[in-house]
């Protein structure tokens, strides 16, 4: 059996993904994937502030 990093060089080797990447309007935009993050250089709203403190969940198995 191989190991794990052996058999992901194999298939690295064999496959390529080299996505398209795209200028558009702002209206064409709708539906797409960002090519890269968009970090803000201002906080939105400038002060900290919390509708609600967290999230409370219930689960069974």
């Amino acid at each position: 059996m191989e190991k794990a990093s052996e058999a992901l060089s194999k298939l690295k080797a064999y496959v390529s993904f080299k996505p398209e990447i795209e200028e558009v309007s702002l209206e064409e935009a709708y539906g797409r994937i960002l090519a890269e993050d968009v970090i803000s250089k201002i906080d939105v709203p400038n002060f900290d502030k919390s509708a609600m403190d967290g999230y409370a969940v219930i689960a069974e198995d």
